[in-house]
């Protein structure tokens, strides 16, 4: 009677962790978020980690205002343009009920 329990008992634990189809999916879910938030703050903790530069600003005593002697440049990424579309040589023809600029057509 006892092992009769048992292994009833042990049948019904059995089927309950592995009879739910979907907790291995939520399961596998949920490993992979867990995965990406660490990649994520793994790649957030590289990027702060990283150096910036800096410049010293100096004090114009004659105009009063702060200078960057240094040369700087400013990065402008253009993407691809089309330049024959871009065409200047037609022009645009606007048509009048007058009788002198009406056209032929009916």
């Amino acid at each position: 009677m006892k092992f009769k329990s048992i292994f009833l008992y042990t049948l019904a634990a059995l089927l309950l962790l592995f009879g739910h189809r979907d907790l291995w999916d939520e399961l596998q879910e949920e490993r992979e978020q867990s995965k990406q938030q660490e990649k994520a703050v793994a790649e957030a903790a590289q990027a702060a980690s990283k150096k910036f530069e800096t410049q010293k600003l100096v004090l114009d005593s004659a105009s009063g205002k702060l200078t960057n002697p240094h040369p700087y440049f400013q990065l402008i990424n253009v993407s691809y343009v089309n330049f024959k579309a871009i065409n200047r040589g037609k022009k645009t023809t606007i048509e009048l009920d007058d009788d002198e600029q009406a056209s032929d057509s009916n």
